[in-house]
């Protein structure tokens, strides 16, 4: 799997793609593959434990990101056994179909064996607008191990930091950064919170959204 060409373990990503797939767009037009940088972090010193880290590209009409990373993790902690913290930064949230598939992993991967894993993302994938929306509120009570938010400043200096070769480079971006991540944060919350109250209600959604 790490020879694959949408798999890079423990490659940081050009500068110039994350700038150009990350950047928290309402419309992102020309953005149409998903990135995920990720990290598996043991929690714990010793054992078996291993880190793992990289980023993955989705395969277009084969295989989606998440689906990937999921069987990489899976592979990875048979092998590797232990308790880890994930943290996955991704270009677009989960669709949903890849929520459909996540919600079980998860139970699963967070629950039963006791990792956590946060999920940040740039912007809300919801080409079906419905479907995509109600794959993220399933994700939303799937474990107290588990949360997901939009990528906003923070999150930007931490993959600057850490999965980026940035070589002190200055995102065109970076300023108005958290003021588009608060708009994303705020389509985040009326999809969470309160479009589920305004479709039992009967309330047109377009006005909140």
């Amino acid at each position: 799997m790490a020879g694959d060409e949408n798999v890079r373990v423990s490659e940081k990503l050009d500068f110039d793609t994350f700038e150009f797939q990350f950047e928290n767009l309402h419309y992102a037009t020309e953005r149409h593959r998903t990135y995920v940088i990720f990290d598996v972090k043991p929690q714990s010193a010793g054992g078996r434990s291993r880190r793992l880290w990289g980023y993955i590209i989705n395969n277009p009409n084969v295989c989606h990101a998440e689906l990937i990373l999921m069987s990489m993790i899976d592979r990875h902690l048979e092998s590797n056994p232990g308790v880890y913290a994930m943290t996955w930064y991704m270009s677009w949230s989960p669709c949903a179909n890849c929520s459909s598939k996540l919600n079980p992993w998860l139970k699963n991967l967070l629950e039963e064996q006791g990792h956590t894993l946060m999920m940040h993302f740039s912007r809300i994938y919801d080409r079906d607008r419905e479907g995509d929306h109600r794959g993220l509120r399933g994700l939303k009570h799937v474990s107290n191990s588990f949360r997901m938010g939009v990528v906003g400043r923070a999150e930007v200096k931490e993959c600057l930091a850490e999965y980026v070769e940035a070589s002190r480079r200055t995102l065109t971006w970076l300023d108005t950064t958290e003021s588009m991540a608060a708009k994303m944060r705020r389509k985040l919350f009326c999809i969470l919170v309160r479009c589920a109250g305004m479709r039992e209600s009967g309330m047109p959604l377009h006005l909140f959204t």
